[in-house]
């Protein structure tokens, strides 16, 4: 590979597609939220709360890919492995996520976070990626 925009336009880009796409398909097709109402500045409010999730799952994968490259267990992604891995990563956080965990205090939650966060782009990378030849 000789320049990193087959990887890294994926990677910048994909997780905010997802985001903002069923963010946006949520209030066209409900039309509401609880938390929010059903008013055009919450939709913007929820673009930008997902477009900072969004950018941590970006910081996620990008750590994910130099691990492991450095380990030598997969290459940087490209190509539609690149798009797949990167739209598929907030799905695999939303997995994470849902398994229940006894979490009592505010730094354990944002651990617990952050950690499914990293283990989910670690997953999409591991099952999607390709191996080192």
């Amino acid at each position: 590979m000789t320049t990193f925009r087959p990887w890294l336009v994926p990677t910048l880009a994909g997780p905010f597609a997802t985001m903002w796409s069923f963010t946006t398909l949520v209030f066209l097709l409900f039309g509401r939220t609880q938390l929010l109402g059903e008013r055009f500045d919450a939709w913007a409010v929820a673009m930008v709360v997902t477009g900072f999730i969004a950018a941590g799952h970006v910081v996620a994968l990008l750590v994910a890919d130099i691990v492991l490259l450095r380990a030598r267990l997969r290459q940087l992604p490209t190509g539609s492995r690149a798009w797949l891995s990167s739209m598929a990563s907030p799905f695999a956080l939303q997995m994470m996520l849902m398994i229940p965990l006894p979490i009592e205090t505010v730094p354990a939650l944002a651990l617990w976070i952050l950690g499914s966060m990293l283990g989910a782009a670690f997953g999409v990378r591991l099952v999607l990626g390709s191996s080192p030849r």
